[in-house]
């Protein structure tokens, strides 16, 4: 990760993100010029292989949140599947990019660089990553520092199902099950049978289905993880976050406890 900055920082000049293509059915895609008026984005022109490409320059982007990535976003939604082909590496590029951009995944690859130095243990354990918030939230809530626990990662996480919370918190059947039972006597979560949830403790809140292998997951947490969605650009992205695990469980706390409800 620090390399991928460190180039990116030093100016690579223009990355392909996407290429166009006409076709004898649909026509030739909308016209660029739109783009191509910003200058991060060019246009050039393949003879060989009869399609054009379409290019970012980061150095000339404010960053992740840049309004013309937004615009590269709405024109490749916009396209029909045989009008645009992805990125050399097989993907549409312009949800790379942004993390690349993006603050939260420079601090990813210091933390990592610094944890490499801890015990090892799995993050997503906030006893092991954030146990000051475990004693916050059980404190506020009246639970227990386990139901506090698995509170959090139903909170944060997107992928806790019980095998996985087994793993990373080493508990037995007996301990996993006193904690469920602990938390599922509170208003905090839902007790359903939800389709490959692969769990049966949810965050109250709207659903959102994903796709196989992607697991569904509480709406929520869409804004705590890196640009998923439905749109072309994201649709590679695996659910999983893009900034430091013990960041993820702060921000999604002070997403449900707002500090002026503490």
């Amino acid at each position: 990760m620090a390399r991928l900055r460190a180039e990116l920082a030093a100016g690579p000049g223009p990355l392909r993100v996407f290429s166009l293509q006409s076709n004898y059915l649909m026509g030739a895609p909308p016209s660029t010029a739109p783009l191509t008026a910003h200058p991060a984005v060019t246009v050039t022109d393949d003879e060989t292989y009869a399609m054009r490409h379409v290019r970012v320059d980061p150095a000339q982007l404010a960053g992740p949140d840049d309004p013309v990535l937004r615009a590269l976003d709405d024109y490749l939604e916009g396209l029909y599947p045989s009008q645009w082909l992805p990125a050399p590496s097989g993907l549409p590029a312009l949800a790379d990019l942004r993390l690349l951009l993006s603050e939260d995944f420079a601090a990813l690859g210091v933390h990592l660089e610094a944890d490499r130095d801890l015990p090892a243990g799995w993050e997503q354990h906030p006893a092991r990553s954030v146990p000051h918030l475990v004693e916050r939230c059980a404190r506020h809530h009246g639970l227990g520092e386990d139901a506090a626990a698995l509170y959090l990662m139903l909170l944060a996480l997107p992928d806790p199902t019980d095998r996985r919370v087994k793993e990373w918190t080493g508990w037995k059947p007996a301990r996993f099950k006193a904690a469920t039972a602990e938390l599922a006597a509170t208003p905090l979560v839902v007790r359903a049978s939800r389709d490959r949830a692969g769990r049966a403790l949810f965050v109250p809140g709207p659903w959102q289905e994903r796709p196989a292998p992607n697991l569904p997951l509480e709406a929520a947490k869409l804004a705590l993880l890196p640009a998923l969605g439905s749109r072309r650009a994201a649709g590679h992205l695996a659910a999983v976050p893009a900034v430091p695990v013990p960041l993820l469980f702060e921000r999604a706390w002070d997403r449900a406890v707002p500090p002026a409800a503490r």
